[in-house]
């Protein structure tokens, strides 16, 4: 699993599990061909748990490609609302 220790150790502090995302890019936005994970479905079950968006969103922390976080839109657009990604988007620029 990539993240090995550190990621254990931050997910153990912050009191969040770590799921298995995606194992593909999202290659389209047909929401009629989800892409499913336990991230996924997580990231979902969470969001919609959220009942004062405004004052108390569900941070979503992305420290790479944000493919989980699209699948969960495109399956739950409700989302939007509930949600604030935060991105560290950065790619290698060999």
């Amino acid at each position: 699993q990539a993240g090995g220790d550190d990621a254990e150790e931050i997910a153990a502090l912050a009191d969040t599990p770590i799921l298995a995302g995606s194992t593909a890019y999202l290659t389209g936005s047909d929401p009629s061909v989800p892409l499913e994970s336990d991230a996924v479905s997580d990231l979902i079950a969470r969001g919609r748990a959220v009942t004062d968006p405004a004052n108390d969103p569900l941070y979503v922390v992305c420290i790479g490609a944000p493919t989980n976080i699209a699948a969960a839109l495109l399956q739950a657009p409700d989302l939007v609302q509930k949600i604030i990604v935060v991105w560290d988007g950065a790619w290698p620029s060999d």
